[in-house]
């Protein structure tokens, strides 16, 4: 009878040609033995992909394109971009950002609109649907690529809590109204109002009660009122009313922030803070959850805000 050692070993090597030849692949520890009868031993063989070892480890996010790469991809960023990890088919964005300084500010001629960090999407203005946070804002070329402001860029590394925010969209036509804040942390909501009112009003005194001589007093702030409704395919109450609810919330400063009402080219911008919200729920899922909503909104016309502290009031 014929030694099967020979054929064994030539098994063996065999293997390790196959693994030379696929570079994208690496191995485990694989246990062998060669018994006195010359039969392979295999305890535990296990071929993995190097980007399945990787990928959730070392990915990052670019956001020039929006392509959500790993070290398994063999592609030399060129930055702006996020560094994170990927879980599932979800980006994980970390506060990292490399490249930074290639940030420049965008042709105020390109589309302005976003980038969702969790899936690299960018969306236009147009896009007729609110932002999935995390999100940069930014502006999209004519090749389609992304062009991040760099302000919005240095507030997500950290770098610049208090930095501005954009200047209002206001030349874009996206068919959409705008409300978002203009200092702390950058939150908005795109919607298309129905109705809207401006009251402005001045106080005048009688300063003689058998006259009808008046003194002027103070201009009063103006108000503006709006009514819209939005719907959702998931949760209403996720996608809009709850970014609503956080411009009416206290941030560091120990206060709301201001926020800023802008709508296309020819309304005008609308500073201050939102005074009051209504909403009406109108129609639900089978579990509950809201679907669509009437929405209310009051702003007051605010330049600057002071907080309690900050005005002397206990």
């Amino acid at each position: 009878m014929k030694s099967s050692r020979p054929l064994a070993i030539k098994a063996i090597l065999a293997w390790g040609v196959c693994l030379a030849a696929a570079p994208d692949v690496t191995a485990r520890p694989v246990t062998m033995r060669l018994d006195q009868s010359a039969r392979v031993h295999v305890q535990s063989v296990v071929a993995i992909p190097l980007g399945l070892l990787q990928e959730t480890n070392d990915a990052w996010l670019d956001l020039g394109t929006g392509k959500i790469l790993s070290a398994a991809d063999k592609m030399k960023p060129s930055g702006p971009l996020i560094r994170g990890r990927i879980n599932g088919k979800v980006f994980k964005p970390s506060s990292r950002v490399d490249f930074a300084e290639a940030a420049k500010e965008p042709d105020p001629k390109d589309q302005p609109g976003w980038i969702e960090l969790q899936t690299g999407q960018i969306f236009s203005d147009t896009a007729g649907r609110a932002p999935q946070s995390p999100y940069l804002r930014g502006r999209i070329t004519s090749k389609g690529l992304f062009v991040v402001y760099p302000t919005e860029l240095r507030k997500w590394a950290g770098l610049s809590e208090r930095s501005p925010s954009p200047a209002p969209e206001r030349g874009s036509a996206t068919g959409l109204a705008v409300l978002r804040s203009v200092e702390g942390e950058v939150r908005e909501v795109s919607f298309r109002p129905t109705e809207i009112s401006i009251n402005r009003s001045i106080k005048w005194q009688q300063s003689d009660p058998a006259r009808t001589r008046l003194t002027y007093n103070a201009k009063e702030p103006a108000l503006l009122q709006m009514e819209f409704t939005v719907t959702s395919p998931t949760d209403v109450h996720a996608d809009f009313i709850r970014t609503f609810e956080q411009l009416m919330q206290e941030g560091d400063n120990r206060r709301p922030p201001r926020c800023r009402f802008s709508w296309g080219t020819r309304f005008p911008v609308f500073d201050g803070v939102i005074e009051s919200l209504n909403v009406k729920y109108a129609r639900f899922a089978a579990d509950g959850t809201p679907l669509s909503a009437v929405v209310n909104i009051q702003m007051k016309e605010a330049d600057s805000l002071l907080n309690r502290r900050e005005a002397g009031t206990p």
